[in-house]
């Protein structure tokens, strides 16, 4: 029998040491992928496939509303997934902010700005273009498609930028003098501290946060009339009662849902701001709650 004869110690260390190369190399880029594909959303339906930027002229639209374009249906939610409601739930929503921002002293004077914390493609921020006319307006998302097509189609009179889901905005200190999120706290998972430190920080002093939360009274809803729409969420959310602060997570990783107690709400988000106002299903089953950045900080 021929005895095998190995490869000398160099070969073999040479052999090593590119294997270790390699595998690293292999691994950094696996871990920065995943890393970046988690910051970001895409379109579900492009998961496990290449994804190509999709088109966004104007022609990649559902017609006008107002003189804006509106944009295609991969772009609407799966809770208001045909046009007319997505708009008349966009109208509906905006207006509740504007009239909380003029109830408290805020306004979209001349010179002023103002940015809507997810804005997805639209919904609620196309219902400001009067208020774009005077004032500066922003719309920020994760999901990079719906920029893409808010940035092709409703700018002007609109401003977007795309961000991530790392509590950092590309903005100076003291930037706007209103912001809002609706739908956003509801189904943030981590860093909630960070983000509102973060949302802090780009307010003016004096400027007006307006949030929008899941609290006991969603819970009471949902318990007497079922979740609305393809949420996703349990048959039972008695967890959810008995904690201050609870994530949900529903049938897949697109629906997650935060649920606040308001005592909690007040007693720690009153740490940084002057919370003015929590009103109950303010916007649809959730709760508006308006807070503002102390005067001088």
């Amino acid at each position: 029998m021929t005895k095998r004869k190995l490869p000398s110690f160099g070969i073999q260390r040479g052999l090593k040491v590119r294997l270790q190369s390699f595998l690293r190399d292999r691994l950094a880029n696996y871990a920065t992928t995943s890393v970046l594909e988690t910051l970001y959303t895409r379109d579900p339906s492009s998961a496990g496939k290449a994804v190509w930027f999709p088109d966004t002229r104007q022609e990649d639209s559902n017609g006008t509303d107002a003189g804006l374009p509106i944009p295609p249906d991969r772009l609407l939610t799966s809770w208001n997934d045909d046009v007319p409601t997505w708009l008349a739930t966009g109208r509906e929503h905006a207006a509740v902010i504007k009239d909380a921002v003029a109830r408290h002293g805020g306004s979209f004077a001349q010179g002023g700005r103002a940015l809507e914390w997810g804005c997805a493609a639209g919904r609620v921020l196309r219902h400001f273009a009067p208020e774009a006319q005077r004032a500066e307006v922003w719309g920020i998302d994760v999901h990079e498609s719906a920029v893409r097509w808010s940035r092709a189609n409703l700018s002007p009179p609109f401003l977007f930028a795309t961000v991530t889901q790392l509590p950092h905005l590309p903005f100076s200190d003291a930037a706007f003098n209103v912001v809002w999120g609706v739908s956003v706290m509801t189904h943030i998972e981590h860093l909630e501290d960070m983000w509102l430190l973060e949302l802090r920080r780009i307010l003016r002093p004096g400027g007006l946060l307006l949030l929008t939360i899941h609290d006991e009274a969603t819970l009471d809803h949902i318990a007497e009339h079922g979740a609305a729409g393809a949420l996703g969420l349990p048959g039972h959310l008695e967890e959810a009662r008995r904690r201050e602060v609870c994530v949900v997570r529903g049938a897949d990783w697109r629906f997650c849902y935060t649920f606040f107690k308001r005592s909690w709400v007040e007693r720690e988000w009153g740490r940084w701001f002057e919370v003015l106002e929590h009103r109950e299903m303010a916007v649809g089953f959730q709760a508006l709650v308006v807070m503002a950045k102390p005067a001088g900080q």
